[in-house]
């Protein structure tokens, strides 16, 4: 079995060799061949993209669209040689998860249409609901279509999206109880229309440090701010119609 290390070890020494202008980039190569072999050796951790992301960087803007190709290429081969054996099903999908997770990583949604996020929402739906077996894999898959329904309310301002998020997580986290990554989404869709009640029952039922649930209050700040400034205001424009 291949160890993660000296691969990481190897793309970091890049990393820091290109940071520091040691080396020009022309002298070492094509380092998307790095990024590749380590997925082509560590695609079925779930730790595979996180490991990956700092290094995204290494891959050229006219690189990204043939590397994205490379990858879908190299799912759908694992699918087709894997389609038989139940004991490697959760190795194709941490497969396909990496994959959905660089798209987002290289800057694919941003480009997307509202149609196209949305199909590609429907597609991690689906996913999550054939992820009755995998708890973690169903909140990789939750985790990125939260993320462009959020993207849809915040740049277009659609209210719709909002709320099939919030829809999507609460079903998400009913059926998958251990997902904390849904439930503090969660906190943020609904501090962002003033829904403090929930807020407070689902940081009470996260599995974190009180420190860290703290920090969550946060999320709520802001709407008391705004309590707090409008009640001063009514009070002085009461108080001037009295005067």
């Amino acid at each position: 079995m291949p160890l993660r290390g000296p691969h990481i070890a190897r793309l970091t020494m890049i990393k820091k060799l290109l940071e520091n202008k040691i080396i020009p980039s022309s002298q070492l190569g094509d380092p998307h061949e790095c990024i590749f072999e380590y997925i082509s050796l560590f695609h079925s951790k779930p730790c595979c993209y996180i490991d990956l992301k700092p290094f995204l960087f290494l891959i050229r803007e006219d690189q990204v669209t043939p590397f994205l190709q490379r990858v879908s290429d190299f799912v759908d081969q694992l699918r087709a040689k894997y389609s038989d054996k139940k004991e490697k099903v959760m190795d194709v999908r941490w497969a396909d998860i990496f994959y959905q997770r660089l798209r987002r990583g290289l800057g694919l949604h941003s480009k997307f249409s509202a149609i196209e996020k949305r199909q590609a929402v429907g597609y991690m739906i689906e996913m999550i609901d054939n992820c009755s077996d995998s708890e973690l894999a169903a909140a990789a898959y939750a985790y990125i279509a939260a993320s462009i329904l959020w993207d849809l309310y915040a740049e277009s301002g659609d209210v719709k999206a909002l709320y099939e998020l919030i829809l999507l997580l609460e079903w998400v986290i009913k059926n998958h109880q251990s997902d904390q990554i849904s439930a503090v989404i969660l906190c943020k869709a609904y501090s962002s229309i003033g829904i403090t009640t929930r807020v407070q029952r689902l940081i009470r039922g996260l599995d974190i440090k009180y420190i860290q649930k703290d920090t969550l209050g946060e999320l709520l700040s802001f709407i008391f701010i705004i309590f707090v400034l409008s009640t001063k205001v009514l009070i002085k424009d009461y108080g001037e119609c009295f005067c």
